[in-house]
């Protein structure tokens, strides 16, 4: 298949009008839908060392419209994408599910996943023709017909496809196509910042940056986080903001930068982002460490070694051996803290770690422990639940048996 390298853009006078003055005007009144291909991004974004992120997804279909519907196309029983559902659907997308194999034999069936969706595309189109905003997520070639009907339909079509891994042919077929990993969501180390100028548009960053830090505080309810799609909003209505107009070429870049500023700290969650005020996270951190609550597991929260994939397994592993290696001992709370810091794992909710390191320790790979320490409060000494990583167990030999590196 031929593959596509580079980003097709579009006039700064096209339909999603991003240069004009009228940005938010013409945002809130044109609707987008949004139709996911799940398997070609999830395994396209594997094959460069990357998982899908559901926030820089939704941020790219609502900086060209207000989305109106979307949906995700995979078979959840396969490929390790049964975890993925309550995500999207808390997110606000709709998972279909198309079976890939069938009958006693389990044939597979080719395509069936670009069929459904290229069938429901165009029938949402005839059923909804005020809607004028198509965005395809997928890099696959088979999805080109869709996109030369909906564009002859009076569709603006938008491909977002991944580097390496998207037809050259799709490319040429739409209006506008994105890269994933270029445009919605660059690796944080592999980002410049943003182009600014003079002594002004320092001082409009900063004054962002004041409202930032507002929207968060008003939205984080208890310092617990805010979703970026809920800041987006709040920082759009309140004060016009538009992250081109500072230079920035999404709003994830944007709120990389605040990071990297120290305005706030990220943390990937369930596929969705959630900012936080730094001392906010700090008092998190702290929080998990003094924990001693177990939460029961119910239906969506239960996750076991075996619902991993072999790649997610080996990486969670390491994490907790390179975590072993800079601290003293282990609790559970704190490993849940530095998982969430470092988006390991970042489809799985704080309450799906707990119950990982929990199915972890009946399955061998910890040891149970307990640690004397002095109580922060009264100086007295209290017993501390402890995990001690099993390096003998098979499956820890296998993770760890290549040399750790800081981004295990």
């Amino acid at each position: 298949m031929p593959r596509a390298s580079a980003r097709k853009t579009v006039d700064e006078n096209s339909v999603n009008g991003r240069a004009d003055s009228s940005e938010s005007t013409d945002r809130e009144t044109r609707d987008a839908a949004l139709f996911i291909d799940w398997e070609n991004l999830k395994w396209s974004l594997r094959d460069i060392g990357r998982v899908p992120n559901i926030s820089s997804i939704l941020d790219a279909a609502r900086e060209r419209g207000r989305v109106v519907a979307a949906r995700a196309y995979a078979d959840w029983q396969q490929g390790g994408h049964h975890l993925d559902p309550p995500n999207l659907y808390r997110a606000g997308i709709s998972p279909v599910y198309i079976p890939s194999r069938v009958g006693g034999d389990s044939k597979l069936l080719k395509n069936s996943a670009d069929v459904k969706l290229a069938v429901d595309t165009i029938d949402y189109a005839h059923q909804s023709p005020h809607v004028p905003i198509f965005l395809i997520v997928s890099g696959d070639a088979d999805l080109v017909h869709l996109a030369t009907y909906l564009r002859m339909q009076g569709k603006y079509v938008v491909a977002i496809g991944v580097s390496g891994a998207s037809s050259t042919l799709l490319t040429e077929s739409v209006d506008e196509f994105l890269l994933y990993d270029v445009d919605l969501d660059p690796e944080p180390n592999k980002q410049t910042s943003a182009p600014r100028k003079g002594v002004q548009e320092q001082r409009d960053l900063q004054r962002m940056f004041s409202n930032l830090v507002t929207a968060v505080k008003r939205e984080s309810r208890g310092g617990q986080g805010a979703l970026f799609s809920v800041i987006a909003h709040d920082l759009r209505h309140r004060y016009d903001f538009s992250p081109r107009r500072l230079g920035f070429s999404g709003f994830k870049q944007f709120m990389q930068e605040a990071q990297n500023q120290g305005v706030i700290k990220i943390v990937t969650e369930g596929m969705q982002d959630w900012a936080y005020l730094p001392e906010d996270w700090e008092a998190i951190e702290r929080q998990e460490e003094a924990s001693q609550a177990q939460p029961e597991e119910d239906a969506t929260t239960s996750v076991r070694l075996t619902d991993l994939d072999p790649d997610d397994l080996r990486n969670f592993l390491r994490s907790i051996a390179t975590l072993e290696s800079k601290s003293k001992y282990l609790r559970m709370p704190y490993i849940v803290a530095n998982l969430r810091s470092s988006s390991t794992l970042p489809s799985l909710s704080r309450a799906q770690l707990k119950s990982l390191l929990r199915d972890a320790l009946a399955e061998g790979v910890f040891k149970a422990g307990s640690r004397e320490v002095k109580s922060h409060a009264t100086g007295a000494p209290m017993e501390l639940d402890t995990l001690e990583f099993d390096r003998s167990h098979p499956l820890v030999q296998s993770a760890v048996s290549e040399p750790l590196t800081a981004s295990a």
